[in-house]
């Protein structure tokens, strides 16, 4: 099962990419704004969801866990497929999606084309215990972020191209505290 992915965009379609990685190339369907910020030649790395059906095989990649995380608690919802789930990504961030489950309201999953009345409110109410841990820590999640964002921009200043920077912070453990502490891992982690 194919769960994570690092290569070159070959190819730009309306709602998917290729990414060489190796001699193979994988089309891999993504959100609206991951699409918008691919760029044909540049370096990515996704998370994976590999969905086979008796005729297909299709790839869904997300650049961000929590992105990927959503989307399979989409898929454990009677009624909702990987195109439905996807569909919801791109309506809003995922930590809008999440917070809105987690506050018990339907009314963001109706907008989604192929959702109804009677699937947003069954997402709802699955999902709304798994999200409400989440929904009550946004402040701390936002410091995070920012700080992802911040290490990103740093090792790209450093020469590293994007998916490199983004594979290095994943590899930084967790006992780390300062920015310089996991700069200085994440560099030893691409060279």
């Amino acid at each position: 099962m194919l769960a994570f992915i690092q290569g070159t965009i070959i190819f730009l379609d309306v709602h998917s990419l290729i990414v060489r990685a190796g001699d193979l190339g994988y089309r891999i369907f993504v959100t609206d704004d991951t699409r918008a910020k691919s760029v044909l030649g540049e370096d990515a790395a996704f998370f994976l969801h590999q969905h086979i059906r008796e005729n297909t095989e299709e790839l869904y990649g997300f650049v961000l866990q929590e992105e990927y995380e959503l989307f399979e608690h989409l898929l454990s919802v009677s009624g909702v497929g990987p195109k439905s789930a996807l569909a919801v990504l791109r309506v809003a961030p995922a930590q809008d999606i999440m917070s809105a489950i987690a506050s018990g309201d339907a009314g963001l999953l109706k907008k989604v084309a192929g959702i109804g009345t009677k699937t947003a409110e069954r997402i709802v109410l699955e999902l709304k215990q798994a999200f409400q841990d989440r929904a009550h820590g946004p402040a701390v999640r936002n410091e995070n972020d920012a700080e992802h964002d911040d290490l990103v921009d740093a090792l790209m200043r450093l020469g590293c191209s994007r998916a490199e920077a983004r594979s290095a912070i994943l590899a930084i453990p967790p006992s780390l505290e300062t920015l310089e502490e996991k700069l200085t891992c994440a560099l030893r982690c691409i060279r």
